[in-house]
Order: structure tokens, then sequence, then C-alpha cells
């Protein structure tokens, strides 16, 4: 290669002159402010934003290994691949020491806002390869590319903003196609791995496109496209490579856990639809398009608004292939250009649109889904519309362009209208944008703790303690068992506390945690019916700091509250230690306050229980008679397919009130079990008929976990004596014949407790509680 003739050749390029002119220029207009201080502006100060910040803080600072992370799930630490950090951002910069670890914020920075720049280089090279004129070029790819849906990705999900990557591997195989090398798929490699490391989401765009061009081709007999062995060769490096090495990458030096959701929640929730794709949310001409189309709700992850000159291209592309097609130029349909990658990448990114949409798994299909496999670890399908963002306005501005272009006068205008339009386009997506990501946050850039919220960490010794428990106790990493956000400052301060003083969370706020390790880590905050399997992990000796807002902890927060002792206190929050140890007395001292609470209470028959209420009004269901079923307690359990919608209960309810139903659930440590459906309705049969419906799943309702099982609770509201009341589960994620088990069906009165003793141990509300061993 002739560097030197290259060097002239780019320099001597006034479209890309043109295109970097304009790109830093737009860049400097809408987020110019956001270069002042890259190192300690956090664009997202909380959320998966800050989440992101604080994993590329500590893994820089304390972290001695560079592919797993111990900064949350602790004891268990994590993969750095499953906690929203880029790997190897975090891991450039971690070459030059604790130090360099502001650096990272300053990079993960830099890289958004310099990413559309790239991208329109890589729009531009594009259209130069399609030979369109360059200035129309330069200024369609630069407002293509700040018009790109991945922009809203700075508020978090850092790594889904960098704009580049998927025009980058159009061009790159656009190029291919023309001049097919060894070197170039090597450059398509480096990019397939480059995206994949810094989010598998693009492995699966890349996936989609390159697989449809390959197929394509080769199905063809395109050239040498056609032949076995070049295919064979190319396409092994291209994307087989890449793929082995991250492989290696995560499973050897990275991730031993083998108990990650195979299918995280949301594939049938995150998805897009016409109105996320062509409908202009927030622009100016909204209202106009409001008189042809009624605005239909669409999640943020399907928005991808592909702007009016899109539209445009995208309707005279329908109207010229439907004449086509009228006029019997059957050959010709596909081709919605003249040039045969274009034609393949529309075609590709029109499926991946109907992908998008959540197709084929929506409208009475649901039951397709649980036999997609790996596929399903792609939850948020919308995203895939970005494909079909940056072909379609690739096409249209390529197409418009090519049917005018012998008309001289008429390609001006068109040239120029199709700018207009997506200079309005962008203006409208960008416009005040920088207000919003320009955070700061005082106390974790106060290094020498001189702010009173941070005073108490002056003498503080780190060293004496192992790692931080946050009360409330959050943990929503493995998308099945979950204990919620319940505050979310105590994430932030636990963020900040965790970097100033290098202790690792309990806590986990996103992550695909293994499901094992949830159960255990949520444990610490359910009822204590077993003794915590959790303190056999801890070796470390040393106590817990446990930070604390005390205001809205529950009840077996405050018991583990109870046990610790104050150290410090700040403006929002109080210091605790917690001796380790001392968690082992809380099966201990539960089992003490229930038995006083029986041996105190004034009980009245109720059934086979005692009731601390003398009209309890209840219902209860052993389900003993089914024989041979795995049973929680007793000699059988309510057995089904998780598919079906089982009909739990179905009767009425004598008195009006507040209820508390309850089950046991086996498999509530398993895949996608716990996002078992749970649908209450109790209704009245009068002509003044009210009624009563709730819908939750059995995740958000865990109160304990016992071994496999755990019990579940949800409200019932009984609105008029006599109403009849159903409870009817399901779970439409998991496949038709696989079965699930129920025991201990109870709805009692909300402020009514049920207690049943044999011998030393007592069940009060079907929770079994055993004297210490």
């Amino acid at each position: 290669m002739n560097f030197k003739h290259t060097f002239v050749r780019i320099f001597s390029d006034k479209g890309l002159l043109l295109t970097l002119f304009l790109s830093l220029s737009v860049m400097c207009f809408f987020y110019g402010e956001l270069l002042l201080h890259p190192c300690t502006t956090y664009f997202g100060a909380t959320g998966d934003g800050m989440q992101i910040y604080y994993e590329t803080l500590f893994h820089t600072k304390y972290d001695s290994a560079f592919w797993t992370q111990n900064s949350v799930n602790y004891p268990y630490g994590e993969s750095i691949f499953f906690t929203g950090a880029m790997p190897f951002v975090n891991n450039l910069v971690k070459i030059f020491g604790p130090s360099a670890a502001p650096l990272g914020v300053g990079l993960i920075n830099l890289m958004m806002v310099f990413s559309p720049v790239i991208g329109a280089l890589f729009i531009y090279a594009i259209f130069r390869h399609l030979r369109m004129p360059w200035h129309y070029g330069a200024c369609c790819a630069t407002f293509i590319s700040y018009l790109s849906p991945q922009l809203l990705r700075m508020y978090g999900h850092y790594s889904l903003q960098w704009v580049f990557l998927i025009p980058a591997m159009l061009y790159l195989l656009l190029r291919f196609y023309d001049q097919p090398s060894v070197l170039k798929s090597f450059a398509i490699a480096f990019l397939v791995f480059l995206g994949a490391s810094t989010h598998l989401y693009f492995l699966a765009f890349f996936a989609a496109i390159g697989g449809v061009y390959w197929a394509v081709l080769f199905l063809t007999r395109d050239r040498g496209f056609g032949r076995i062995t070049f295919v064979l060769k190319h396409t092994a490096i291209q994307f087989i490579l890449p793929i082995v090495i991250l492989e290696l990458l995560v499973v050897m030096m990275s991730d031993h856990v083998t108990d990650r959701t195979t299918a995280p929640w949301g594939f049938l929730i995150y998805h897009s639809n016409l109105t996320g794709v062509l409908f202009p949310m927030g622009k100016p001409y909204e209202s106009i398009f409001r008189f042809f189309a009624e605005q239909q709700p669409v999640e943020l992850e399907g928005v991808a608004y592909i702007g009016l000159a899109a539209i445009i291209g995208l309707i005279t592309v329908i109207i010229v292939q439907l004449v086509r097609l009228f006029r019997g130029r059957f050959k010709l349909f596909f081709a919605v250009t003249d040039h045969k990658v274009l034609n393949i990448f529309f075609w590709t990114s029109l499926f991946m649109l109907w992908f998008s949409f959540g197709h084929p798994f929506v409208d009475g299909h649901e039951g397709w889904l649980p036999y997609l496999g790996p596929v399903r670890q792609f939850r948020a399908v919308g995203r895939f519309t970005w494909i079909f963002f940056y072909v379609i306005n690739i096409i249209a501005a390529y197409r418009l362009y090519k049917l005018v272009q012998q008309r001289k006068i008429v390609s001006y205008i068109v040239m120029t209208l199709v700018v207009s339009f997506l200079f309005i386009d962008m203006y409208s997506l960008n416009h005040a944008r920088v207000s919003q990501f320009d955070n700061h946050i005082a106390a974790l850039d106060d290094e020498e703790n001189a702010l009173p919220e941070n005073a108490w960490l002056i003498n503080f010794n780190s060293a004496a303690y192992q790692a931080i428990l946050p009360l409330p106790y959050f943990h929503v990493g493995s998308e099945n068992i979950c204990r919620p956000i319940a505050d979310p400052e105590i994430v932030q301060i636990s963020y900040i506390v965790s970097l100033k003083t290098g202790l690792p969370m309990m806590g986990v706020s996103s992550a695909r945690t293994s499901l094992s390790q949830s159960a255990k880590l949520i444990s610490l905050v359910l009822d204590p019916v077993r003794p915590l399997e959790l303190l056999n992990d801890i070796k470390d000796k040393r106590p817990i700091l446990v930070i604390v807002r005390e205001a809205i902890l529950d009840e077996l927060e405050k018991n583990i509250f109870a046990l610790s002792k104050p150290i410090a206190v700040s403006k929002e929050y109080k210091i605790y230690s917690l001796d380790p140890a001392l968690l082992k007395t809380l099966q201990e001292k539960r089992y003490e306050r229930v038995r006083n609470d029986h041996a105190t209470a004034r009980l009245f028959p109720a059934g086979i229980f005692s009731s601390t209420d003398s009209s309890a009004s209840f219902a209860y269901r052993s389900f003993d008679g089914m024989n041979n079923i795995p049973a929680y307690r007793g000699k059988g359990a309510y057995q089904g397919k998780i598919y079906d919608g089982n009909r739990l209960f179905d009767s009425t309810m004598a008195v009006p009130g507040e209820y508390i139903g309850s089950f046991w659930f086996n498999h509530i440590d398993g895949d996608i079990y716990p996002r078992l459906a749970i649908e209450v309705f109790c209704k009245d049969t009068t002509p003044d008929a009210k009624s009563f419906y709730n819908i939750t799943n059995a995740a958000s309702g865990v109160k304990v976990i016992d071994g496999h099982w755990g019990l579940v609770e949800f409200p019932v509201t009984v609105p008029v004596a006599n109403a009849h009341l159903q409870i009817t589960i399901w779970n439409k994620e998991m496949k038709k014949d696989q079965l699930f088990e129920i025991d201990e069906l109870m709805i009692r009165p909300k402020d009514a407790d049920f207690y049943l003793v044999k011998g030393d141990t007592i069940i009060r509300n079907t929770r079994v509680y055993y004297p210490q061993q």
C-alpha cells in the first residue's frame, strides 16, 4: 500500500473535508460544552448511565484483574462483560494505573461526542463509493449521522451510542464486494470484534447484515462469491474469528458462571412499531402527520424516526417498484437501486424492521418465543430498527438523486430539499439537549472530602471493612428473582461511598447475574426461615460497612440494621458497622419473635389453624390429595403446564376487605420460572358490579426462599360480600409442556395471622419457622 498516495488522496477529497468540517461544526454547536470537562462530566448522573461510570472508575482504581469486576455482587464479583461497562475502554485506561481512572470517564464521554463525527465520515465514504456529488454527500452524511436514533443512548447504555459502527460495516461490505481481499476481511473482523465487545447487540446487527449479504451473493453465484472455498475463507475471517476470540475472553478469562438467564425479560415489550419509525414525535411538523395517522404507544427502545427525507425516499421506492410490478418487470422488483449490494442491504433492513416490530412472536404467536434459542438474549428487538434507519436514509439520498441527476436544475432542487429536510430533523433532535448531559457530582469529585457529606471519610479506615451493604437493599440483575430499587438515592450514595473507599457492593443495579448467586444475596433481606447460605461464601471476617437510609426500611431490613453499630453520619444517610457473624443470629431471632408473637397473641380457631382474628374469612388449599407431586409441605402439590392459564382458585369470599394471597412456588431459583404471571380478578355479580383486578409476577412478590421453593405474596381486594374471586397463573415465556408446582395456597385478611404449631416448629401464614439447629 502506498501510504503517501493514500494520504494525499484523502486530504484532496473535498467532500471528505467538508464532511469533517460540517460534522465537527455540528458537534461543537450542539455539544461543545461537554468538551470543557470531559473527565468530570456525567452524561447520565443516575440510573444506567451512572452505573457505567461507576464500573469504569472502580475497575480502573481497585480491580486487580482485567476481565472481572469486584465492584458489585460481593462476595462473588462479576464478569466485566455483564456489568454494562465497556471492557476495552476500561482496560485501555487501566493500563496506566489507578490514577488514570478519571480518564476512563473522559474517554467514554469523548467517544460519545465524537462518535457521530466518525459515523458521518463512514456514511460519506459510502456516498463517495456510490459516486454521488461531493457537496451533497457531505451534507447528507453529516445530518444522517446526527439524526441517528443511537444519540438517544447518551442518557445511558453508552456502548450502544457508537454511531459509526453500523455505517462502517455497510461501507466495508460495499468495498469488499467491489474488491475482495484478505486485508478487507481482517478489517471487517476487527470491526465485528470491536462492536461485539462493546455491546453484543452489534454482533447481532452485523450477523444479520453480513449473513444475508453472503447468502445472497453465494446463491446468485456472483463472481467469486459463488465459490465455497472463497466464502468459507472470508466468512471465517470476518465473523467466526472475532466471535471465537471474544468467546475465549468471556468464558476462559472472565466468566465462570453457568446459570445466567437464557432469556432476558422484555422480548415482547421492547419492540417497535410504525409510530416509532415513521411518526415525527416532537418535530415541528408533527401536527401535520396527526391529520393522516394516529400516534401509537411505543417503548423508547423502538424509537428510531427515519426522518422526512427518508420517508419521501421510501414512498418513492414503493411507487417505482409497484409501477415496475404492474408493468410486468418482475426481475426489477427486488432492484430498488442500481447497486446490488445496496439492494441486499435494503431487503435485509426491511426484514429487520419487521423483526423489530416483534414479529413473528406477537399477535398470538408468543408460544414460538421459547424456541428462539440464543436470539432471545437480544430482548430489546426494537433496536433492530437502527439497521433500517441507516439503510433507508442512504438509499433515499441516493435514489432521489439518481432519479433526477440528468436534469441539472431539478437535481439541485431535489438535493437542496433532501438536505433541508435532513437538517430540520437533525436540528430538532439535537437542539437544547446539552444541558441534560452536562451533569457534575460534587460529592464524587470531592477528592479531599472537604464537603460536609464526605467529612466522615477523612479518618475512615476502609481496609478494616470487607464490603458495603446498602439498606434499603437492591439487587436487580438476574432478570428473574430480584430485589427492586426502593430508593434511587441509596444506589447513587452507594456508588460514591464505594468509589471513595474501594469497598465492593453487595448490591447490583444492572447485570445478568448468576441465578443462584442472586438468590443467596436476596435471601439476606427475606424472611430467614433457614440459615443463610450466603454466609458460607463470605470467608472474610472483617465487618461490613452498612449504608442506611433508615426512613424507608422494611421490617426485615430493620432487623439487620438492629445488629449494626453506628460509626458516622452524613447529610443524607447513616453509616454503620456490621459483624457478619451476627447475621447467623437472624434465623434464631426471627424464630424467637414468631414464638413470642404466638405465645402472647389471643387466638381463635380457624380450621386447622389458630387465627388472631375471631371472624377472619380466609381460604386455604393444601393440595395434599395430589400424590406423587413434589410438595413443599405435606403429601402433594398442584402441578400444571406453566404455559397454560391455570386456575388456582375459583370461589366466593364472604367478607369484603383487603387480603393477602400467597403460595409456595417451586423452581423459584430457576430461569424464567419467577416471571410467572399472577392474575387476580374479584367481581360482584350484582347489577352495580364492583370489581378488583391486578396482575403481577412471582419475582416481585417473593418473601421467603427455602431451597428451590419460594413463598410468593400478592394483594387481593374483595370489594363486596360474597364476591367471586379467581386467581389464574401462567408463563407465556416458557415451553408449552414445561411443568410447575404450587403448594400451600392461602388467602388471608391483611391484618390477621394464622398459626399452626407442630412441636418446636411454628407455621405462620404458611411460613415454616424452625428452631436454631
